[in-house]
């Protein structure tokens, strides 16, 4: 398998309802439902990630815990340092994107005519 399970996630963070800039604390969750406290796995989480006018991006990854059923995330932040974070709702539901690492359960061969390229 050439891909890990590992993806990208892109956000906007805003601050007193003005874009943030500066190092906070991200952590994200996983859940089977987007209410509820069924908990997937361990959070994630990412310090120190620079938002710049709002914008992030970092890099996650909860293991196998695609299986094809629906998933929902769910992010608390602080400001760096800080002693606490503050939960973000509603949490978002993951769409396919990542799902495309479940390719790699497939079993068996696959006729030529199912594939392109070379």
């Amino acid at each position: 398998m050439a891909q890990s399970t590992a993806f990208t996630y892109h956000g906007q963070l805003s601050d007193s309802g003005k874009p943030a800039s500066g190092l906070y604390d991200l952590t994200f969750t996983l859940f089977d439902a987007g209410a509820g406290n069924n908990m997937l796995g361990q959070p994630v989480t990412n310090s120190a990630i620079g938002v710049t006018n709002g914008a992030f991006a970092v890099l996650l990854d909860f293991g196998a815990s695609f299986p094809g059923a629906d998933r929902w995330l769910e992010l608390a932040v602080r400001t760096n340092g800080a002693a606490s974070f503050t939960t973000i709702l509603p949490r978002q539901q993951i769409t396919p994107v990542p799902y495309a690492i479940t390719a790699s359960n497939l079993s068996g061969t696959l006729p030529v005519s199912q594939l392109s390229g070379t």
